[in-house]
């Protein structure tokens, strides 16, 4: 398997070689990928958490390294316990370590949680691609897979293969190796105290098989936690088929989501039991809340539907690499039959779950379209009540109305009865001063004196008499002239606002 010469790993993606149909365009993938490392990759060593397992003969097999690669097909081995790398400089000494013909590398990069950056350097990343020259169109699966703070390029899912091709002397062309990656969504249990315990994660992984030597290598970032368990005992049988650790990757995933479809089932039923549940209207307890719950379950419903088509398109991908890869005539028929038997299982699996989404999806729109018709019952049963409301309230109204124009009427009359008092009052105003002026000394009344003989009282009056008509004439007119001027203000309309 050809690599690039050390010196060339920092400026992956520029070292890689140019295929005859050459339209990738690496000074965009490397701009890309530079652009982006603050927020893909750690800067600190110390940070870094790249595990590495290689397959290792099994102890008591009798042999260490397999004769040729078709020996290597039927060699019992296991996985090596996990080693992790920090430096360039380890990896380095680890990737000029030459696997061994018919043996299995996986490396793993791991981070800590899904929006999080990867826990590796850019020197160690740009070195383990330029080393194997990983197909650029890695990169745009991992771009997804750094630091952000909301959900980013989590629908894109695709899968990518690649085969590098050689002429013999006879003009024959073969398949010297073959890549594949893809990014895949699954669902996993977390640990934090919330609601849904489950969380959707995504794994990218890439696949490079040297036909030559029959030696696969394999980079995963953030594989699912069942990944190491399952490696334990994978190479305890004879690994036969180059491409059996991806069904052996996929088999749980799709367990987990049948799993997560379950628990989702399980919310739906609660609230439909809860909508459809036969009671009087009066008793009924739900709300526009039940709706959005709902309307989050179709959510993560819709999202479940998007990774199980993602894990098809994955899949049938796998399915046609597996095809391709028997022209190499390094798998046996029955092997590949077998594969191809696993994968339709696999296939139907995922069928089913999508079969699963569909049916929830429309048990989740009958109890949506239930909530709304149920709470639609209810607004017009508010509307109707209110409408009696407010018609009796504007019967209170007319008839707080009518009482009111009849006071007004009795004001009306009070107000006309004070004013004719009033009017009579300033009339008879002068003549209580007329009267209270013959209690002065204007006025005397008195006997009188002429003849002793006459008795008979007399009225004397002053010759000054006029004067005090003449001030009773004035005092009338000052008050009406007061009057006057007090009222006109309150009579004389408003001007502005």
């Amino acid at each position: 398997m050809p690599h690039a010469t050390p010196n060339q790993y920092s400026s992956y993606p520029l070292n890689l070689p140019r295929p005859l149909l050459d339209v990738q365009d690496l000074t965009r993938y490397r701009s890309g990928l530079l652009e982006a490392a603050e927020q893909l990759f750690v800067r600190d060593q110390s940070s870094c958490k790249f595990e590495l397992r290689e397959q290792v003969p099994e102890p008591g097999s009798g042999r260490c390294v397999p004769k040729d690669a078709s020996e290597a097909m039927l060699l019992d081995g296991r996985f090596s316990e996990s080693e992790y790398i920090a430096t360039v400089e380890q990896l380095s000494d680890v990737l000029k370590r030459r696997l061994p013909v018919g043996n299995t590398r996986i490396m793993t990069i791991h981070r800590m949680n899904s929006w999080s950056r990867m826990k590796i350097t850019l020197d160690m990343f740009t070195t383990l691609c330029g080393f194997y020259q990983v197909h650029p169109r890695f990169l745009d699966l991992v771009k997804s897979m750094g630091f952000k703070t909301r959900s980013e390029d989590e629908h894109f899912m695709s899968c990518y293969t690649h085969f590098s091709m050689s002429e013999d002397k006879a003009g024959t062309r073969n398949v010297t190796s073959s890549e594949i990656c893809y990014k895949m969504g699954h669902f996993e249990k977390h640990l934090r105290d919330l609601e849904d315990p489950w969380s959707c994660r995504q794994t990218v992984v890439y696949h490079r098989y040297d036909v030559e030597a029959s030696a696969s290598s394999w980079i995963l970032i953030q594989p699912p936690s069942s990944w190491n368990t399952g490696l334990n005992d994978v190479a305890r049988s004879a690994v036969l088929h180059p491409l059996s650790l991806h069904l052996r990757f996929i088999g749980p995933v799709c367990e987990n989501t049948k799993r997560y479809l379950n628990y989702m089932s399980n919310s739906l039923m609660t609230l439909n039991q809860r909508v459809s549940f036969p009671k009087p209207f009066q008793e009924i307890d739900f709300d526009f809340a039940l709706g959005q719950k709902v309307h989050e379950i179709r959510r993560k419903l819709h999202r479940v539907s998007s990774v199980l088509d993602g894990s098809t398109r994955s899949l049938k991908a796998l399915s046609l690499h597996g095809e391709a890869m028997v022209t190499t005539k390094r798998i046996p028929p029955t092997v590949h039959e077998a594969f191809m038997a696993e994968v339709a299982c696999i296939s139907d699996d995922l069928a089913n779950s999508i079969s699963t989404v569909h049916e929830l999806l429309h048990l989740s729109q009958d109890i949506t379209s239930t909530i709304k018709s149920v709470l639609q019952f209810r607004n017009e049963e508010l509307f109707n009540k209110t409408s009696i409301q407010l018609q009796q309230i504007a019967e209170n109204d007319s008839q707080e109305t009518k009482a009111m124009a009849e006071i007004s009427k009795w004001t009306y009359t009070d107000s006309r009865t004070v004013r004719i008092a009033t009017v009579i009052a300033l009339i008879y105003l002068p003549a209580n001063l007329v009267l209270a002026f013959f209690s002065t000394v204007f006025v005397e009344y008195g006997a009188s004196t002429r003849t002793p003989v006459d008795r008979r009282g007399h009225l004397f009056v002053h010759s000054q008499l006029w004067i005090a008509i003449l001030s009773i004439f004035f005092l009338i007119l000052g008050t009406f002239a007061t009057f006057w001027v007090w009222d006109r203000p309150q009579k004389r309309p408003r001007s502005g606002p």
